[in-house]
């Protein structure tokens, strides 16, 4: 019986060095298992859709990376250190194209793989373990933030480039005399700005909803494209100048500088001036207020509740983004967060806050085949009936407006 290293493909000494080799070669040399896959690389995990993305950009000749591949001492099988994604994905795809969403067979599959060149980069080692080594530090490289991840989704627009820049900086400018750790790691920058843009989008689209975009995470574009509060706010920006972004991002700040302003009121009328606030719990309170305002809620119910939140607050040496709400059974911690209003239904509860379930104004239901610009008011109507008069249509053939008798009448 053969042992599994006799049953490899080996090869004379390859040269170290970069090279340019057919997608469609490197593809079949895998298939063919004369590129043999090293027992450290990760298992097959591309989605569909990622697939689909990866053939778009080589039918179009703009796919970007390199290929690494090395042998153990300059000679014998061929390991393939980095590219299985790519190349796997490459040869479910010739096999299959229609099957993938492409109108034509393998044929023309193949000819998209031969004209398009990849780099491949090769090494020698002394062992698997040296390449491995050399693997992990090829993968653990600093991983992008959501924020560095979906950066180019707005900021490759003059327009979109300046809303990139000045909304985190008016956002910013409110929190500056109120937080209490100066100072924030690289993911919680990462949060703080794309909350910032969350906020100018739920502000100048008049978003009326509890969830902010998951500005946390990450929404991948092979199934997420769209999704994110970058491509959101691109397309609320779509057709704008310049000065009118200004103008918007000017009525924008003035808003957030009046709503902190109240709190600061509230603050100092409950005796608790100086105290500092979590980053969370402002942006909290900022995106309450846009939903607030957006809602039609009542200023002074609002105002209420802010202050009714702030006595809650005030044996925590900080306005803390979790907190225990005293006399529940068991004790409940609610946390705020930063890209939900999900917990705010709870805290009105408990608060006895009607803000959450404030309903608007109900309007005169219509009957259909009425129209009800012409109802009789009460001034006239006194406490009798109220109807709706033949809608136009009705009156343009005849119908006479509908006239109502009132106690003073005889």
């Amino acid at each position: 019986m053969c042992s599994q290293t006799e049953l490899l493909v080996t090869e004379g000494a390859r040269s170290e060095g970069n090279r340019e080799v057919e997608l469609f070669r490197m593809a079949q040399r895998l298939d063919e298992k004369s590129l043999q896959v090293p027992a450290f690389q990760r298992e097959y995990i591309w989605t569909g859709p990622r697939l689909l993305e990866w053939m778009k950009t080589v039918e179009n000749g703009k796919a970007i990376g390199v290929l690494v591949t090395y042998q153990i001492k300059g000679s014998g099988p061929v390991f393939l250190a980095d590219g299985l994604q790519r190349l796997t994905a490459t040869n479910y795809f010739l096999k299959n194209p229609v099957g993938h969403g492409r109108s034509y067979g393998p044929d023309q599959a193949r000819k998209y793989c031969e004209n398009f060149s990849i780099t491949v980069q090769h090494r020698h080692y002394e062992d698997h373990e040296e390449a491995m080594r050399a693997f992990q530090n090829l993968n653990k490289g600093t991983p992008t933030t959501p924020a560095e991840f979906h950066k180019g989704e707005i900021a490759s627009s003059v327009v979109g480039k300046e809303a990139y820049s000045r909304i985190p900086q008016v956002v910013a400018t409110m929190e500056t005399q109120r937080l209490g750790r100066k100072s924030l790691g690289r993911k919680k920058r990462s949060t703080q700005l794309r909350d910032a843009l969350g906020l100018f989008y739920q502000y100048s689209n008049q978003y009326e909803g509890t969830t902010f975009w998951q500005i946390s995470k990450e929404q991948p574009n092979d199934e997420g494209a769209g999704d994110s509060i970058e491509s959101l706010l691109m397309q609320h920006l779509q057709g704008w100048t310049l000065q009118q972004l200004k103008e918007r991002i000017g009525a924008f700040g003035r808003f957030l500088a009046g709503e902190m302003a109240l709190l600061d009121s509230l603050v100092d009328e409950t005796n608790q001036r100086g105290k500092a606030a979590s980053p969370t719990f402002l942006r909290w309170i900022m995106h309450l207020a846009i939903w607030r305002k957006n809602n039609g809620r009542p200023i002074t119910i609002y105002q209420e509740f802010l202050r009714s939140l702030l006595l809650l607050l005030n044996e925590y040496n900080t306005f803390t983004s979790s907190f225990v709400l005293p006399n529940t059974t068991p004790l409940f911690r609610l946390t705020l967060a930063t890209d939900s209003l999900s917990n705010l239904a709870r805290l009105c509860e408990y608060l006895d806050s009607p803000l959450m379930n404030q309903q608007r104004r109900r309007s005169t239901p219509r009957v259909s085949g009425y129209d009800d610009s012409h109802i009789v008011p009460f001034s006239v109507g006194g406490n009798g009936q109220t109807v709706a008069e033949p809608a136009a249509l009705n009156r343009s053939r005849g119908a006479k407006p509908m006239r109502i008798s009132t106690d003073n009448e005889c």
